[in-house]
């Protein structure tokens, strides 16, 4: 039984890209992963997130996560946006070890 997530309600979304579905119920990057990763995305860069399925095509099967944020206010500098990104991918690493290589973070 998968416990009740942040994560959890973005999967039951009507508007959720079907792939992140996929992706989360067969365990390849886990719900309550998807869930750290959504809350320490919010901690960090607070705005509106949207997440989608990216594809490269050299390789198909392993699909990734890209958690797109608009971002409240822009009043961080360049090179405050910079730190976030780097804080945001260090901390992706922690997380998520064996999925670091397929999370991304785009800030607009």
């Amino acid at each position: 039984m998968i416990e009740n997530t942040v994560a959890n309600d973005l999967l039951s979304d009507a508007n959720v890209v079907p792939g992140i579905v996929a992706i989360a119920r067969d365990g390849d990057i886990p719900p309550s992963t998807i869930d750290a990763i959504v809350r320490m995305t919010n901690e960090l860069v607070p705005g509106e997130l949207r997440i989608e399925v990216s594809v490269d095509p050299e390789f198909p099967e392993r699909p990734s996560l890209v958690f797109h944020v608009r971002q409240q206010s822009r009043s961080l500098s360049v090179e405050e946006e910079i730190d976030r990104e780097l804080e945001w991918h260090a901390r992706a690493g922690i997380v998520a070890p064996q999925s670091q290589d397929r999370l991304r973070l785009m800030l607009g």
